[in-house]
């Protein structure tokens, strides 16, 4: 009986497992049948992404060509535009050695102008010195003429106050030594003539411009002012009182007066000016 119980028990584990294994290969085929499915999907979706990949190719095989056609017509094109380039580079260059040998020539007579300005410069500049160095003696000469009119005012101020002193005291006013009288010809110094007399002698002055036109002398404009002041004034007339009347300072008329005592249109004695 023991026996017959282990049999029994042993059949029906052996059906369990049996049972078991079964179900176990059944899930096992489905699960194959599903990676199967599964596959196959995943091969048509790969094919239909391969085609489109494919044609993709060609397109871009398609527009790399029409690509490379424009590129090499545009190189003819390129290559066309360098060669105009070039001639018109070549034109330039031309222009340019053309000019510069007119650039040269003009240079050229630049630089002599500019030396012949130079040599006209250094010239001038001689002349002017001479006049400067003239003008220089004429000032020097006319401050040792001021200087010397300012002793004698200063020796006759002096001699006024000495006289003056004495009359207060009542002795006799000092007298100096007689002074030798000077040429009819040569008038007193230092005697001024009013400005009206400029006028009443206006007629003097017309007669020697006439004179000086038949000399055919040039004269400006303050040169026949200087000529008409001096003239109205026969017994002299100093350069200050010619500044005065003129109301200019008197070195600025000194070259005038030294032109027409060149011309002979006046004369200078001592410090004072007199009609020729």
């Amino acid at each position: 009986m023991a026996r017959a119980d282990d049999f029994n028990n042993l059949s029906n584990e052996v059906a369990t497992m049996y049972h078991a294994r079964s179900t176990q290969i059944n899930q096992i085929k489905n699960q194959i049948n599903q990676v199967k499915n599964e596959t196959l999907s995943l091969l048509a979706e790969f094919n239909a992404r391969g085609q489109e990949r494919t044609k993709e190719v060609k397109d871009l095989q398609a527009a790399t060509q029409a690509m490379l056609g424009d590129f090499h017509g545009g190189d003819k094109e390129r290559a066309k535009e360098v060669k105009d380039l070039q001639a018109a580079a070549q034109a330039m260059l031309g222009d340019f050695h053309g000019g510069d040998k007119e650039r040269a020539k003009e240079v050229k007579d630049l630089q002599a102008a500019t030396q012949a300005y130079i040599a006209e410069c250094a010239e001038a500049g001689k002349t002017r010195a001479k006049e400067v160095d003239g003008l220089k003696k004429e000032v020097a000469n006319l401050i040792g003429g001021y200087k010397a009119e300012h002793e004698e005012a200063a020796a006759a101020w002096n001699d006024l106050l000495t006289n003056m002193s004495n009359i207060r005291k009542g002795a006799a006013p000092e007298r100096k030594e007689a002074i030798p009288e000077k040429p009819k010809e040569k008038p007193e110094k230092n005697k001024k003539t009013p400005a009206k007399a400029i006028k009443v002698k206006q007629e003097e002055a017309k007669a020697v411009m006439k004179e000086a036109k038949k000399k055919k002398l040039e004269l400006s404009e303050k040169e026949r002012k200087i000529l008409s002041i001096v003239n109205a004034n026969p017994e002299g007339i100093s350069l200050p009182e010619i500044a005065n009347v003129m109301e200019v300072a008197y070195i600025t008329i000194t070259r005038d007066i030294k032109k027409l005592l060149t011309d002979g249109l006046i004369k200078k004695e001592d410090y004072l000016y007199f009609p020729a």
